[in-house]
């Protein structure tokens, strides 16, 4: 392959990677301005934020390493297309786990939240039950006392 293939491919994975980094830093500043967020949220997408700054890291050493097999020369070191091949490989391996723990991670998560917000909503649901069934037998005594006291006027 023309190394400047190899560079084309490099640069664009290197710009593709800075682009991911900044995007992800912008999110977390405003993440964390957020003062509705809760603990538990925040501490997440902190964690997020670490798994895919690694991703875009992973993908930007991957574009310096094709620089590298572009620049070096095979005289002074025969076999830089296997080294920076495997390194190449082995960045793409490790970012399709963090890839995958991250999607572990969002999956349970998001369970958890449902999870959460479904109690919640049962507790509140149940509270406004009550709630409503005090109304009624408030204004049920009311209407009892209402109708004794009616009584009691007609029969004087």
């Amino acid at each position: 392959m023309p190394n400047y293939i190899l560079l084309a491919i490099a640069a664009f994975m290197i710009t593709c990677a800075i682009w991911f980094a900044r995007r992800l830093w912008f999110a977390l500043v405003a993440m964390q301005d957020d003062e509705d967020l809760p603990q538990r949220s925040r501490t997440f997408f902190s964690r997020q934020f670490r798994r895919r700054i690694q991703i875009a890291v992973m993908i930007g050493l991957s574009g310096v390493c094709l620089v590298a097999v572009a620049l070096i020369s095979p005289n002074v070191f025969p076999k830089p297309f296997v080294v920076m091949g495997s390194l190449s490989v082995f960045l793409l391996l490790w970012s399709i786990v963090i890839a995958l723990c991250d999607v572990v991670s969002i999956t349970i998560f998001y369970n958890r939240s449902r999870n959460w917000d479904e109690a919640q909503r049962a507790k509140i649901q149940y509270e406004l039950e009550q709630k409503l069934r005090e109304m009624q037998s408030e204004v049920h005594q009311d209407d009892t006392k209402d109708s004794v006291e009616s009584r009691t006027q007609s029969a004087e």
